[in-house]
């Protein structure tokens, strides 16, 4: 497999939203230390290059986060296990004093979420299917920016990686995360004959370091 590079290395990063907290602060070191390559964060999954956005222009190489299943290994593409992506249940110190915090499964009863619009078979979804179904879900969104805003007002909690409690630190922690709901996080990029040197460099860099976040699990 070959993909079309121009010289300005673009590079452009695939991940559902959620991941935005634990993505972001590792493609930042990664950009400071290539500065020749330009990334670009896209809230979509893909793994194929990018079409040109216009007549006589290159695509950037484009990788995906995915949590989840392993991906299919098809022809061309290369997968990575970056490890497992712990997942807790946060919300506004507001709601804590209201609702209270959740050791088990029961005393989730009475307690109100914001959750995705579609299901994507998150393993915390399972999870609440079986153990708490009597859960209140006042809003879904596929907006992320939708469900950290229903958040911080006080009104509901919402399910998310660990990150996000760490880089915002008015969370506060409903229930903490389990086992159940962790998540293998794979790294699925191009296997491009042609990728340049500084790219491959990158790409090693960006999984090294979410690898380490996730302490190799």
């Amino acid at each position: 497999m070959s993909c079309d590079h121009d010289s300005r290395h673009d590079v452009a990063i695939n991940a559902v939203p959620m991941l935005s907290d634990f993505l972001l602060p590792a493609l930042m070191e990664v950009a400071i230390a290539h500065p020749t390559i330009g990334f670009r964060y896209r809230p979509a999954i893909a793994i194929q290059c990018l079409h040109a956005p216009s007549p006589g222009a290159k695509p950037p190489l484009a990788l995906s986060l995915r949590a989840g299943a392993e991906p299919s290994q098809a022809d061309g593409i290369s997968v990575r296990r970056l490890g497992l992506l712990g997942v807790g249940l946060y919300a506004a110190e507001s709601y804590v004093m209201k609702f209270g915090k959740a050791q088990e499964a029961a005393d989730l009863a009475g307690h109100v979420l914001v959750h995705r619009d579609a299901s994507d078979n998150a393993p915390w979804e399972h999870w609440l299917t079986l153990h708490a179904p009597e859960v209140r879900f006042i809003l879904r969104s596929d907006d992320e920016a939708a469900q950290r805003a229903a958040v911080r007002s006080g009104h509901c909690a919402a399910f998310m990686p660990i990150a996000a409690r760490l880089f915002n630190t008015q969370l506060r922690t409903v229930m903490a995360p389990r086992d159940e709901w962790a998540a293998p996080l794979w790294l699925v990029t191009p296997a491009c004959l042609s990728m340049p040197d500084p790219v491959l460099a990158a790409v090693a860099m960006l999984g090294d370091r979410l690898s380490r976040s996730l302490g190799g699990s």
